[in-house]
């Protein structure tokens, strides 16, 4: 844990969305009057000192987040706060925190970040919070299945880097898929998560030439082809977007992102009735993982002369 100086009370955390929070006495929860379980650990500390805050980072409402969290906490008007990542049951705790209100930010690859203000009463309280985190729309799905005909070690290395990626660890990320790249330079997977990494990192000159290599080595590889058109569209160019993104729908139908970013496209290309297409399936296939097709539904509907359902 990183304390900023002087501030040990202090917490910053990276916090989503959806939010529940309740508070218990310390009696109920502490052993005599400085333990707190945390899944089969304790955790100790002095009740004395303050508050303690468990917080648990969801993915949905009833399945946990399955990738690191990084959590921030820290007072309005302090300049540092504390953070934490979070364990493998995606909880972490901030002890010893007086009263106050506290600025809370959850963070993790692939999803949006929101920033939230938690109110700490009594000073001897536990607060338990969960957090359910959103997809970020400009994202891919990192648990999508590797190519079967990897060999053990290209999936090993891809493998490696999956996981450094869903923590945001993009230098291990990197040497883990350039040793991958090195054993097989034409695999698409490889390829295509090399450039969703350079795309992370802002550099996306880098990552053109890698998702086009996993493209022409996998016409259906729908990750690639989603990366692909995303970048053509933040490119504004979007007849090559749309025509990258129809294939990318038609390699993988329920891809709520691949429809989200073609019905971005066909608006801009001011053909509404598919930019309405798109942005519906976006929000079935998405099942309320974003609201972001909402506001192209309703830009389309406006432009279609259907005011009354664009509102």
């Amino acid at each position: 844990m990183k304390l900023c100086t002087g501030c040990s009370l202090v917490l910053a955390l990276w916090l989503l969305p959806s939010t529940k929070a309740t508070s218990q006495n310390a009696s109920d929860t502490i052993l005599g009057t400085s333990g707190l379980h945390i899944g089969s650990e304790i955790r100790t500390f002095d009740s004395h000192l303050g508050a303690a805050l468990t917080i648990t980072v969801l993915k949905d409402e009833r399945n946990h987040l399955d990738r690191q969290a990084v959590i921030a906490v820290k007072r309005p008007g302090d300049a540092k706060g504390v953070w934490q990542a979070t364990d493998d049951r995606s909880q972490t705790i901030f002890v010893n925190l007086i009263p106050g209100t506290y600025n809370v930010e959850v963070a993790a690859a692939g999803y949006l970040t929101e920033r939230r203000d938690f109110l700490v009463g009594s000073g001897v309280n536990v607060y338990n919070l969960e957090v359910t985190l959103h997809p970020d729309p400009t994202s891919i799905d990192l648990n999508a299945p590797l190519a079967s005909q990897m060999s053990p070690k290209v999936r090993k290395a891809t493998e490696r880097a999956l996981t450094a990626l869903k923590s945001s660890d993009y230098k291990r990320a990197e040497k883990a898929l350039q040793s991958a790249y090195k054993e097989d330079p034409s695999s698409s997977d490889v390829n295509s998560l090399l450039g969703y990494l350079y795309i992370q990192r802002g550099e996306p000159e880098h990552a053109l030439p890698y998702l086009n290599t996993a493209v022409a080595s996998d016409v259906h590889n729908a990750r690639a082809l989603t990366l692909l058109g995303r970048l053509h569209l933040q490119q504004k160019d979007y007849a090559k977007a749309a025509a990258i993104l129809e294939q990318a729908v038609a390699s993988d139908s329920q891809s709520w992102l691949a429809h989200y970013l073609l019905s971005q496209a066909r608006l801009q290309q001011h053909e509404f009735e598919k930019a309405e297409h798109h942005s519906r399936l976006a929000l079935a296939e998405g099942k309320g993982a974003s609201k972001s097709p909402l506001l192209v539904l309703g830009q389309a509907l406006a432009n279609l002369g259907r005011n009354p359902e664009a509102v």
